[in-house]
């Protein structure tokens, strides 16, 4: 699951359109969170859908090495 802020010390660069990206800011600011936590925290909850990806997680939702 997301990581404590603290604990993000990679960067991942997108390259989206303008009105892709004014709806993800606007949908940040309501549900109050930061752009960068929105995307983040939507990414990694459907990256935890995908059937076999849930495949590859141990217990503590960790990827298995």
């Amino acid at each position: 699951m997301p990581q404590n802020p603290a604990e993000r010390n990679e960067r991942l660069w997108l390259r989206i359109s303008s009105e892709e990206k004014s709806l993800l800011m606007r949908a940040s600011v309501l549900q109050n969170t930061s752009l960068t936590d929105f995307v983040t925290n939507t990414a990694v909850s459907e990256a935890f859908q995908i059937p076999l990806f849930a495949n590859e997680l141990n217990d503590d939702n960790q990827i298995k090495p």
